[in-house]
């Protein structure tokens, strides 16, 4: 009896669950992921309303999404939640 399961290499699979865990990650911040082809190699984010996109370039690759997911994240949480309580942070007031 023949398995149809493909199997990945340890290297590829710890990427695509490392990249699966930053969605969700992403997704317990309140992002909604966007899938695109897009002619920039750049992923990003915004925020329109109450409502935050994440958009990921479907043109790279997983190692190449997986280090974009890190650094947006990494962008994201130390420019809107305030590192020492974990809560969002607040705009200047003037």
């Amino acid at each position: 009896m023949h398995s149809s399961v493909v199997r990945q290499p340890p290297a590829e699979r710890n990427i695509i669950e490392r990249t699966r865990a930053k969605l969700e990650l992403a997704q317990s911040l309140g992002f909604q992921i966007r899938e695109e082809l897009t002619d920039s190699q750049e992923a990003t984010w915004c925020e329109v309303g109450d409502s935050k996109f994440l958009f990921i370039n479907l043109a790279l690759g997983v190692v190449e999404q997986l280090d974009q997911l890190d650094r947006l994240l990494a962008e994201y949480q130390q420019r809107v939640i305030t590192p020492s309580t974990g809560s969002p942070a607040r705009p200047d007031s003037d």
